[in-house]
């Protein structure tokens, strides 16, 4: 950078060429055609602004490096995106016109700096959603936006959050809360002249049961207190989240299917049997042969109860040397199946490696 020194001159001899300290160094006026450097940053303070009435004014200040410069400075330009709402001068003073928003620019060397105004906003206050308690360790995310007269969400400067005791609750920029320790903190949110709080209680975390203790681990959901009708189960003594399957169906008039053969399908079948199934009636199928069925059965419809129990002998036994033995078509309207001691084998090799049922 050139240097232009001011001096005395006494007799035609500068008196710096004598006495340096009679000098003093300034620095040269910016030529506007050389531009700004990398290492020239920038910035407008404050880059938002809310300006609460028509009329009112605020100065915004430019600065180079973090050090304010002014109108000292050849080419800098001052523009207003809207200036219906917002108006500037060439010194960066800016005044409020009507209600909106826009921007207003600072223009120095080719390059720009934005400041964001909000001209009289018609708000009627801030909502803040959120939780009243918390337990150590737990986290919320609060949320908080301006609102106009009838309630309506309002774009606007963005919320400062802030916390009454750090320590016991925190919140960060985005709001999301942290519950540190039991007390009390109050969360607030600030944003345009505007704000609103929150007192949230931090309670002691929830001790886990301990299961050596627990007198019933896995309670019955349909407890039996020996008063109740044995038709609001599915069969005597059934338990867990099944137990109450076919009790909707109409046991009215029920109807009795009858497999009379281990044949893999026709008449006396276990398949036949299948297919019989009135949908629109509780059926029980019933076997009076025990022995393998070779089968691959899917069932399509609902209220049946096959009783694998009445089986002679050894039973029955599901086979299906090709893959699954068992299967419930989902897309139809089987429902409330009750399948009670019925055994399932697969075949071997890639079929044994499926799921029979």
């Amino acid at each position: 950078m050139r240097v232009v020194r001011k001096c005395t001159v006494l007799g035609g001899v500068c008196l710096s060429a004598l006495l340096t300290a009679a000098c003093e160094a300034v620095p040269p006026t910016e030529n506007p055609a050389a531009g700004l450097t990398s290492r020239q940053q920038l910035t407008l303070d404050p880059p938002i602004v809310t300006l609460t009435e028509v009329g009112d004014s605020l100065q915004l200040r430019l600065a180079i490096n973090g050090k304010e410069r002014g109108a000292e400075l050849r080419g800098l330009i001052w523009r207003s995106v809207d200036p219906s709402v917002v108006e500037v001068d060439e010194t960066g003073r800016i005044r409020a016109v009507s209600s909106g928003v826009t921007e207003v620019v600072a223009n120095y060397l080719g390059t720009e700096v934005h400041a964001m105004v909000y001209s009289a906003p018609k708000y009627a206050g801030i909502k803040l959603d959120g939780v009243e308690e918390l337990a150590v360790g737990d986290t919320a995310t609060f949320s908080a936006y301006l609102v106009d007269e009838d309630g309506n969400p309002k774009s606007g400067p963005p919320v400062k959050w802030s916390s009454s005791a750090e320590d016991v609750a925190s919140i960060d920029d985005d709001g999301l809360v942290e519950a540190l320790a039991e007390g009390e903190a109050e969360i607030s949110a600030k944003a345009a002249n505007w704000s609103a709080a929150l007192l949230v209680t931090v309670v002691a975390p929830a001790e886990d049961p301990d299961p050596d203790t627990d007198p019933d681990p896995d309670p019955d959901p349909n407890p039996d207190d020996g008063n109740s009708d044995r038709l609001d189960r599915a069969f005597p003594g059934a338990q867990g989240y099944g137990a109450k399957a076919t009790v909707a169906c109409d046991r009215s008039d029920v109807q009795v299917l009858r497999v009379t053969n281990t044949n893999g399908s026709g008449p006396g079948s276990f398949l036949d049997a299948l297919d019989r199934n009135d949908p629109d009636r509780m059926s029980v199928v019933l076997f009076e042969t025990g022995g393998t069925i070779r089968t691959s059965t899917r069932l399509r419809s609902g209220c049946i109860y096959i009783a694998g129990q009445t089986a002679p002998g050894d039973g029955v036994q599901l086979h299906n040397p090709d893959g699954v033995v068992f299967s419930i078509d989902r897309s139809s309207a089987a429902h409330d199946i009750v399948v009670r001691h019925l055994r399932f084998r697969s075949g071997r090799g890639e079929a044994g490696r499926q799921d029979v049922v």
